[in-house]
């Protein structure tokens, strides 16, 4: 299984930094590949990080009401 080295959070904020800098010192500069990068723009698009801890919040109480609704 692929280890995550960063949050959802974490990948947008590298994001929003290749927007400012160009994308091969932000990637040298978090140790990652400048495809890396291109591949979280296509996944998370324009998102900012408070969207993604929006969209976090809401999972988790999706997945707690499945559950919930399984045992009934």
């Amino acid at each position: 299984m692929r280890k995550v080295r960063f949050t959802e959070e974490q990948m947008v904020a590298i994001m929003r930094e290749a927007d400012r800098e160009p994308v091969a010192v932000v990637a040298k500069r978090h140790g990652i590949s400048e495809q890396t990068i291109y591949v979280w723009r296509k996944r998370f698009g324009g998102l900012q990080s408070n969207d993604v801890r929006l969209a976090e919040a809401t999972r988790g109480r999706e997945c707690a009401a499945e559950e919930a609704g399984g045992r009934a």
